[in-house]
C-alpha cells in the first residue's frame, strides 16, 4: 500500500454509529423486494399461461380454416417476396 493510501486510511473520520442505516432498514428494504419479485413471478406465471391458451386457440384456428389463398385458384398469384438486388 502506498504512503498516501495509508494516509487517507488514518486521516479517515472516526465511524459513527447513526450514520449506517440499521439492520431492521436492510430487513425492511429485502422483505419489500422479495414481495416484489414474488409479485412479478406470479405475473409471468399468469401470463404465459395466458400465451400458452392464445397459442392453443391459434392451433386450433389454424385447424379449421383454409389457407388463403387458397390453392388452385387461378386469379390469385403468388408474392414473390424475395427483394432483387
Amino acid at each position: 500500500m502506498s504512503k498516501s493510501a495509508k494516509q487517507t486510511i488514518t486521516n479517515a473520520p472516526p465511524f459513527e454509529p447513526g450514520l449506517f442505516p440499521s439492520v431492521r432498514y436492510f430487513q425492511v428494504h429485502f422483505e419489500y423486494l422479495h414481495e416484489q419479485l414474488q409479485f412479478a413471478s406470479r405475473q409471468m406465471a399468469a401470463l404465459a399461461e395466458q400465451v400458452q391458451g392464445l397459442e392453443a386457440q391459434l392451433a386450433r384456428q389454424r385447424e379449421t380454416t383454409t389457407p388463403w389463398p387458397a390453392e388452385g385458384r387461378a386469379d390469385v398469384r403468388p408474392v414473390n417476396r424475395r427483394r432483387s438486388s
